[in-house]
């Protein structure tokens, strides 16, 4: 599947309502608003589109945050980096910094994908199609998919499981995901796609 990055877009072109979040201070958008601009904007040509942004988001007053949201009929997304960098809590900022933001932005991008090619949140396994609450159990997710989920993406998209096992294990090996990339070799191995 082809994926093309499509120009920024200035704060103030996003209509989403802005509110400051009553324990953080910060500025926050209403990520509904955003999925229904996302929606308007879709191209015709694309499967899905999903939005990223440095900005805090929520999905309903009486929500504190959500990471990220997707529509499994509208094919569109949103995630917000804000909660997954270390400067969000005034954390130092290290030379693991760049990974650890990397291996958390992976993770829930994967994860609103999922929702958009119709995968809903897995009680199976641990699978990173579970759904998370807070920063600890976002970090204690795995970045690979269940048996279940991986067949349900399987059925959305028919992908070469070899291919794709190659592809991550390249992915991992280059960020430094070693752990990941383990996991993700054993499993080829498993299912006979290693090469």
């Amino acid at each position: 599947m082809v994926v093309e990055m499509l120009p920024v877009v200035a704060d103030g072109e996003v209509p989403a309502k802005v509110r400051s979040n009553s324990l953080t201070k910060r500025k926050q958008w209403l990520s509904t608003d955003i999925l229904g601009w996302l929606t308007r904007k879709l191209p015709a040509d694309a499967y899905a589109m999903l939005a990223v942004t440095m900005t805090d988001l929520y999905p309903d007053e009486s929500w504190n945050f959500v990471f990220g949201q997707a529509s499994f009929k509208e094919r569109v997304g949103v995630f917000s980096f804000a909660r997954y960098h270390p400067s969000w809590t005034f954390d130092p900022v290290d030379d693991g910094t760049e990974k650890l933001v990397l291996g958390r932005a992976a993770k829930v991008l994967t994860h609103e994908m999922g929702h958009m090619f119709g995968i809903r949140h897995c009680v199976h396994y641990e699978c990173n199609m579970g759904g998370v609450n807070h920063l600890e159990e976002a970090d204690a997710t795995p970045m690979h998919l269940c048996p279940v989920c991986l067949r349900k993406l399987y059925h959305a998209v028919r992908f070469d499981p070899a291919e794709r096992y190659e592809a991550l294990a390249k992915f991992y090996r280059e960020n430094g995901f070693k752990e990941e990339e383990t996991w993700v070799v054993k499993d080829a191995a498993a299912i006979g796609a290693a090469k």
